[in-house]
């Protein structure tokens, strides 16, 4: 059975599939809403999910601090 649903965050379509939400082709959601805020250095906007507390971080830098804490690439 598939439960249709919305991501609270990026308002994507979504299916409940029974252990996890979906998108309609039945791969894992993965969301992609970001803070946006443009930060001038780096030339970059931030990838902060919104409403983080703190400051502004790059999707580079996020994932370079990823890498370093897990050995895995993000």
């Amino acid at each position: 059975m598939r439960l249709p649903g919305v991501c609270k965050a990026c308002r994507a379509a979504l299916f409940w599939n029974g252990s996890r939400w979906a998108t309609p082709s039945g791969q894992a959601h993965k969301c992609r809403r970001r803070c946006g805020a443009f930060m001038p250095i780096p030339r970059d906007r931030c990838g902060r999910k919104p409403g983080h507390a703190g400051y502004h971080r790059s999707q580079y830098a996020m994932a370079n601090e990823r890498f370093a804490k897990t050995g895995r690439a993000a």
